[in-house]
C-alpha cells in the first residue's frame, strides 16, 4: 500500500513510518521542515492549505498529527483548529479524489474531558479543552466521509515509548531518576490509566488498514495501573525507590473499555507494562550516554568541529598521516611477491619523520587528536571497503594511547645515564627477527591478490620511530631512556605472539574481503511472523519453569542496564574486538548471514563489510535507529526465519544470554544450510559449572548472566553437528569460534 502519514517526524509517527516499511508498505511523510527525505511532502498543517505536491493517487492516509503547543490556550488556539480539524477536512477531501480505500484519525481520549459521564466509545461528549474540543471537530468533519471508504478513529489514551518527550510517562521517569516527588491522591494510589507502548499503537493502526476498519475505538491497554504502580516499576528500573507526595484531589480515571478494540485485534500480543517501561528507560540512558560522550569527545579534540564544517584544520593536521597511510596502501597493492624489504619500509618512514621537524615537535598533541578523532578518520576514507577495513586493524586509537604513553614517560626521566646507541641495537634486532614472521603472513594473503607486510609495520615502526626521534632531539635534558626502552621491549615479548595472529587474521581478511565474489548471490528473504516477545517468554516459561525466575530476572537487569554496553560491547566501531571480529567474518563467513541478537545499533561494526541485501538480524529490543537489513523482533530460541535460508550464521556475546540453550542451538542449525558456517564470539571461562535450564536451581553467574560458558563443556554442545575450523583467543577472556555444519 501507499500510505501518507502526516506528523511523520512526531512520536507516533516516526515508529509507524519505521513499521510501515518493514510491513513492506510505500510511506510518504508529510513534514512541517524541509522534506529531506524522497518523496516527503512539506505541508506545515497549521498555517497552509494543501499542496500541489501530494501524490495524485493514495492507497491509505494516516492523519497523526497534533498541534505543537496543545496547552497554550487561548494564544495559540487558531493553530490547534487549523491542525486537528482544518487539516483533517482537506486530507479527507484529498483521499476522496486520490482514490483512497482506508483512513485512520488519531484521536485523543480527551474528548471525554471532564471524564464524568464514562470513557466507552458511545459516550456523550462535551471535552472542556481545546484539544479535546478540536480533535472532536474532526472526528465530526470525518463522520460523512465514512460512506465513501472505511474510516477509523483511534481515541488514543496514553501512548508511550522510546523517543517521547514531555508527557506523563518521561515525566515520571526524570522525577523518579531525579529523587523529586511525585503527585498521587489521596488514596495514595494516583490516577488510573491504561499506557500503551508504541510500537504496539503503530500494529493496531497497520491493523485498522490492512483489516479495512470502519467506527471510533478506544486504544489502551486491557490492563489497568495506576501512578503509583507506574512510579514503583520505574524506581526498580533505575535503582531508586520513588518520592511520593499524596494530595487531596478525587482518583481521576483514565482507563477506558477496550472491548471493541479486542473484537478486532489480539491484546494479548501487546507488550507488558513492565517490559515496555523497561525499553523506555533503556533508551533515556543510552540517550544520556551518547550526550555525556559527546560532552566528553567535545575537549579532547578541538580539530574535530573545523573538519565537520570544512575539515581543513584537521585535515592539514593529518595529512603527513593520511600521506603515509596512502602510500603503504598504495605499496601493498602493487607488491605481487614476499620479497619486500622490512629495512626498505622503516628507512622510508624513518627519513619522512627525520625531515619533518614539526611533526616531531606536535606528535603528543597530534596523537590526543587522532585518538579522539578516530570515527572522523574512518568516515573521512569511506568509501573504499578494503581500505576502511585497513585503516580499522591499524588501530589507531591503542596506538596513540601508546605514543602518549611513551612521552609522558620520556618527560618524566629526569637523569642522563644512558646511550641510545644500545637501545637502537636491541629494537633493531626485534624488527628483524619478525621477518620470518612477515613471510609467513604474505604467504597466507597468497596468490599476488594482496600483501600486508607494509601496513603491518604501521603499529611497530610509527611507535619505534615516534620514540627514537623524541628522545634523540631531548638526550641532552631528559636523561636515560633504558626504563623507557625495557617496558616496550617487555610489551613486545609479551605481545609478540597475540600480535602475530591478529596480524595473520587481518591478512587473511583483507585477502578475502577483497576477492569475494559480488554477482550471482542470494538475497534474504523476509521473515515469517512469530509471536510476541511476552508470548515466547511465556512459552520459553513452561518448558523449563524451574530456573526461568532467575534469568527473567537477570535479562530485565541487562535490558535495563543496557546503555552501560553501548560504547564498549561489540558492536561499536571504537571497540577493538570488533574490528579483529569483522576480518574474521571477512575470513569464514559466506553468503547470506543472520547475526543473532543483532543489538540496538543500526549497524554492527563487525558487520561493515558484508552487502546489506545479504544480511539479517533479530534481537528482543527495538533499534534506536532503523537497521539498513531485514530485521525481525526475537528471541534466540524462536528464529522467524525459513529452514536452509542462510549460509552464515554470527553470534557476538549474546549466546550467554540465552535461556534456553539447547532449543537455541537447534533453531540455529535448522535456518543452517548444509555446509553452513557458525561463528561465534564469546566469553570463554576455562572451567565453569555446565548450564542445563531444566535440572537443579542454578545460581547466576552475575547480575546480567546466568551462566558463562566453559572450555570443560561448551564445545561438547556443537560436536555432533557441528566441525570445529578454527578457535582464536583474543587480549580478554573470550574466543572467537568458527564452525562448519556437518553433511547430514
Amino acid at each position: 500500500m501507499r500510505v501518507l502519514v502526516t506528523g511523520a517526524t512526531g512520536f507516533v509517527g516516526r515508529a509507524l513510518m519505521r513499521r510501515l516499511a518493514a510491513a513492506g508498505h510505500e510511506a510518504i511523510p508529510v513534514t512541517r521542515g524541509p522534506a529531506e527525505e524522497p518523496g516527503a511532502v512539506r505541508w506545515d498543517l497549521g498555517t497552509e492549505p494543501a499542496p500541489a505536491a501530494l501524490p495524485e493517487r493514495i492507497d491509505a492516509i494516516v492523519h497523526a498529527a497534533q498541534a505543537r503547543n496543545y496547552r497554550a490556550f487561548p494564544g495559540d488556539a487558531a493553530e490547534m483548529f487549523a491542525v486537528n480539524a482544518t487539516s483533517t477536512a482537506a486530507l479527507l477531501d484529498y483521499a476522496a479524489r486520490a482514490g483512497a480505500s482506508r483512513f485512520c484519525l488519531l484521536s485523543t481520549g480527551t474528548v471525554y474531558e471532564p471524564f464524568d459521564r464514562g470513557l466507552g466509545e458511545d459516550a456523550p461528549l462535551a471535552p472542556t479543552s481545546m484539544l479535546g474540543a478540536s480533535k472532536l471537530a474532526a472526528e465530526v468533519i470525518a463522520r460523512p466521509y465514512a460512506a465513501l471508504f472505511p474510516l477509523a478513529v483511534l481515541r488514543l489514551f496514553t501512548p508511550y515509548g522510546p523517543g517521547q518527550t514531555a508527557r506523563l510517562i518521561p515525566s515520571l521517569i526524570d522525577r523518579v531518576r531525579g529523587g523529586q516527588a511525585v503527585q498521587v491522591s489521596a488514596d495514595g494510589e494516583g490516577m488510573r490509566l491504561a499506557p500503551i507502548y508504541v510500537e504496539d499503537l503503530c500494529a493496531i493502526i497497520l491493523a485498522s488498514l490492512d483489516g479495512g476498519w470502519s467506527g471510533v475505538f478506544n486504544v489502551a491497554a486491557p490492563q489497568a495501573t495506576t501512578i503509583r504502580g507506574i512510579a514503583d516499576i520505574i524506581g526498580r528500573l533505575v535503582g531508586r525507590a520513588p518520592v511520593f507526595e499524596v494530595g487531596a484531589g478525587a482518583v481521576l480515571d483514565l482507563a477506558p473499555p477496550v472491548a471493541k478494540l479486542a473484537g478486532r485485534f489480539d491484546l494479548g500480543t501487546l507488550l507488558p507494562l513492565e517490559e515496555g517501561l523497561a525499553r523506555t528507560v533503556a533508551s533515556e540512558h543510552q540517550q544520556q550516554a551518547i550526550g555525556h560522550m559527546a560532552q566528553e569527545l567535545n575537549p579532547c579534540s578541538p580539530g574535530i568541529a573545523s573538519t565537520v564544517a570544512g575539515q581543513n584544520s584537521f585535515i592539514a593536521r593529518l595529512s603527513p598521516l593520511a600521506n603515509e597511510v596512502n602510500a603503504t596502501l598504495n605499496s601493498v597493492a602493487a607488491q605481487q611477491s614476499a620479497e619486500s624489504s622490512m629495512a626498505d619500509a622503516i628507512a622510508r618512514i624513518e627519513a619522512r619523520l627525520a625531515a619533518d621537524d614539526q611533526w616531531k615537535s606536535t606528535i603528543g598533541p597530534l596523537a590526543n587528536e587522532v585518538n579522539a578523532s578516530y570515527n572522523v578518520l574512518l568516515s573521512f576514507f569511506a568509501g573504499q571497503n578494503a581500505l576502511t577495513a585497513l585503516v580499522s586493524g591499524l588501530q589507531l586509537g591503542p596506538l596513540a594511547n601508546e605514543v602518549n604513553a611513551t612521552l609522558n614517560s620520556v618527560a618524566a626521566q629526569q637523569s642522563a645515564q644512558g646511550s641510545m646507541v644500545d637501545a637502537i641495537t636491541r629494537i633493531e634486532a626485534q624488527l628483524a627477527a619478525s621477518d620470518e614472521r612477515m613471510a609467513a603472513l604474505n604467504a597466507l594473503v597468497g596468490s599476488g591478490t594482496a600483501t600486508v607486510s607494509v601496513p603491518q609495520l604501521g603499529p611497530l615502526a610509527n611507535e619505534v620511530n615516534a620514540t627514537l626521534n623524541n628522545v634523540a632531539a631531548q638526550q641532552s635534558v631528559q636523561g636515560s631512556m633504558t626504563e623507557a626502552i625495557a617496558r616496550i621491549e617487555a610489551r613486545l615479548a609479551a605481545d609478540n605472539e597475540r600480535t602475530t595472529g591478529h596480524n595473520l587474521l587481518l591478512g587473511r581478511g583483507i585477502a578475502r574481503l577483497l576477492s569475494r565474489p559480488v554477482a550471482d548471490r542470494l538475497v534474504v528473504q523476509p521473515p515469517h511472523e512469530v509471536p510476541a516477545i511476552e508470548v515466547q517468554i511465556r512459552q520459553i516459561e513452561a518448558r523449563a519453569p524451574r530456573n526461568f525466575a532467575q534469568w527473567h530476572k537477570v535479562y530485565l537487569r541487562f535490558i535495563s542496564e543496557v546503555e552501560r554496553s553501548v560504547v564498549g560491547n561489540l558492536s561499536h566501531d571504537g571497540q577493538v574486538g570488533a574490528g579483529y571480529f569483522r576480518m574474521f567474518i571477512n575470513i569464514h563467513a559466506r553468503g547470506r548471514l543472520l547475526d543473532f541478537g543483532c543489538g540496538q545499533l543500526a549497524l554492527p561494526d563487525y558487520l561493515a563489510d558484508w552487502p546489506h541485501d545479504q544480511l539479517a538480524g533479530f534481537d528482543p529490543l527495538p533499534p534506536f535507529e532503523p537497521h539498513p537489513f531485514v530485521f525481525a523482533t526475537s528471541l534466540g530460541e524462536t528464529i522467524p526465519w525459513a529452514d536452509a535460508s542462510f549460509e552464515t550464521v554470527v553470534i557476538a556475546t549474546s549466546l550467554d544470554h540465552v535461556y534456553l540453550l539447547d532449543q537455541a542451538l537447534e533453531e540455529m542449525k535448522r535456518v543452517l544450510v548444509p555446509d553452513g558456517r557458525l561463528l561465534i564470539w564469546t566469553a570463554m571461562f576455562p572451567e565453569t559449572p555446565p548450564y542445563d535450564p531444566y535440572g537443579p536451581e542454578i545460581v547466576p553467574a552475575d547480575q546480567n548472566h546466568l551462566f558463562h560458558p566453559g572450555r570443560n563443556w561448551f564445545y561438547d554442545l556443537f560436536a555432533s553437528d557441528f566441525d570445529l575450523l578454527e578457535r582464536m583467543e583474543t587480549v580478554t577472556q573470550s574466543e572467537m569460534l568458527a564452525f562448519r555444519r556437518k553433511l547430514q
